[in-house]
């Protein structure tokens, strides 16, 4: 029987990668896990669950993510998704923490025609853990925006900023991102980020817009630095230009359910290509029956992780993988948060 398994801690993406990243992960979720690390350290993105090549995952003991998967794809992924997926994972699963905004972006669609044989579209979820006050994020453009007059601002160096729909957040909000959405995260916003992304390839961003900024080579705003590539003409030929106008509001806000005086997990997402749900303040609880591999992250409080073979826990900012065929796993959560995902199709 395949039993969950821890996956190893430290997995952040470098400052000239992600140079708008905050210090949130390492001094709020990540605290108090020994990473020997500065608190104050910029970290744009912890990749908590992943066999995507820029930043797989290990699992305790060394192994690869991948790896462990490749002994037994089924046991791991279930039946629909090895047939689909060729017995590899198509789940990745971010947090993200932006001081400041990120480029204005686009994903391609799995199947696109340009895409390199190491390269995969994607869909992508944003679910938002904190925000501070006024922070938005931006999703589609205003009415009556064309792919001329987007390539127009962008070529002459003027702003992008009052042809894109900005939308206010507050923690609870859940997003949808499919692919062909131009997107971007304001400052000030906390999000966990489930994608699906076709198994043993680069995730692709068409960056159209930077803000007009400048970097360094160390991944800071520098007036003597050098603007990141865009990729303008790949990334108005992936927009889906049928659906920009509308105004794309949460999938829904996260809320305690209640059934009697027991509380249970919330659903967040049940979408064909993504779930995800939530457990919050102290419940325990059957993990839901999905055939699929479940990442479950402890975001705050203690977690407890059961199956019928054995139990650890997971602390505040540890991330653990739950193979589909373990048996009677349940999660007991204590004064926190945690979340469960996993690709659904």
């Amino acid at each position: 029987m395949l039993s969950p398994r821890r996956v190893t801690l430290g997995n952040f993406t470098p400052p000239q990668r992600t140079p708008w990243g905050g210090n949130k992960i390492l001094s709020k979720y990540k605290a108090g896990l020994s990473l020997n690390l500065d608190s104050d350290a910029k970290v744009g993105e912890s990749w908590e669950v992943s066999t995507e090549p820029s930043f797989p995952s290990t699992l305790d003991g060394g192994e690869f993510l991948a790896d462990a998967i490749a002994v037994d794809p089924e046991g791991w992924l279930g039946r629909t998704i090895t047939e689909s997926y060729d017995g590899q994972n198509p789940l990745l699963v971010k947090l993200i923490d932006a001081e400041t905004t990120l480029s204005v972006q686009v994903h391609p669609p799995e199947d696109y025609e340009l895409l390199g044989p190491d390269e995969s579209g994607k869909t992508e979820a944003w679910i938002v853990l904190e925000s501070e006050p006024g922070a938005a994020i931006y999703l589609g453009f205003v009415e009556g925006v064309t792919a001329a007059t987007v390539e127009r601002y962008v070529t002459s160096g003027s702003s992008l900023e009052p042809l894109l729909n900005r939308v206010a957040v507050q923690p609870g909000d859940v997003f949808v991102i499919r692919p062909g959405v131009v997107h971007a995260l304001g400052a000030g916003v906390t999000v966990l980020e489930p994608q699906r992304v076709r198994p043993g390839r680069r995730a692709v961003t068409y960056r159209l817009w930077d803000w007009n900024r400048t970097f360094d080579e160390r991944g800071n705003i520098s007036l003597a630095g050098k603007k990141r590539p865009l990729h303008v003409h790949e990334s108005l030929a992936v927009t889906d230009w049928t659906n920009v106008t509308t105004t794309l509001l949460p999938t829904q806000r996260s809320q305690r359910q209640q059934t009697g005086t027991a509380i249970v997990p919330s659903i967040l997402i049940d979408e064909p290509e993504l779930f995800v749900q939530e457990y919050a303040t102290t419940m325990s609880a059957a993990l839901p029956a999905r055939d699929r591999m479940l990442a479950v992250l402890c975001l705050s409080g203690h977690l407890d992780v059961m199956w019928a073979e054995g139990a650890f826990e997971l602390r505040s900012g540890e991330t653990c993988v739950v193979p589909a065929r373990t048996q009677g796993a349940r999660l007991a959560l204590r004064d926190g948060r945690a979340m469960v995902a996993c690709v659904q199709s």
